[in-house]
């Protein structure tokens, strides 16, 4: 949504510079519910999530491939080398960094922006649009969360990495 902004934490009047496909679309699509929302006397709120991580169930958990805790959890499961791509960013210890929040987080801020949209229409507001950013503002590292899952496992344990390029 932000592009390769060098701004932390990002607010929402940071100006958006989508560098992807999904991030283009996202936009386009709060270009359309806001242009909506002003049209037809709506109330609507966008959601920019950031990293979402996690699961509220074990039975929900991710299993893709494309996902930092995901690929951890298959890893440590299959005794497999984790490969963390880059080591020369510009962070504190040379790894991406990314604004992660979890899956239950998401549900309670979803539930809390229906409950206030819901109390808009006791109001007199004819329409009402916004847009929130959904992270901490706390950026953390892909070697910050492995680091984390270690101290996490029993001790003699330890996830193996390698750098790639």
């Amino acid at each position: 949504m932000y592009g390769d902004g060098d701004s932390a934490p990002t607010t929402e009047d940071y100006p958006t510079n989508p560098t992807t496909p999904y991030g283009m679309t996202k936009l386009a699509g709060e270009f359309l519910l806001k242009s909506v929302a002003k049209s037809a006397g709506m109330f609507a709120i966008s959601l920019r999530y950031f990293n979402v991580i996690g699961t509220s169930t074990e039975d929900k958990r991710d299993t893709g491939r494309t996902n930092l805790l995901p690929i951890i959890r298959h890893n440590l499961e299959s005794d497999a080398v984790t490969s963390i791509y880059g080591s020369t960013h510009q962070t504190h210890d040379g790894t991406p960094v990314r604004d992660y929040i979890s899956v239950q987080d998401i549900a309670d801020l979803t539930l809390y922006s229906v409950r206030f949209l819901e109390g808009l229409t006791e109001s007199n507001r004819t329409e009402f649009y916004d847009v929130f950013n959904a992270g901490f503002g706390v950026e953390r590292s892909v070697l910050d969360v492995v680091n984390l899952v270690n101290e996490c496992l029993p001790e003699g344990e330890e996830l193996s990495i390698h750098f790639s390029a």
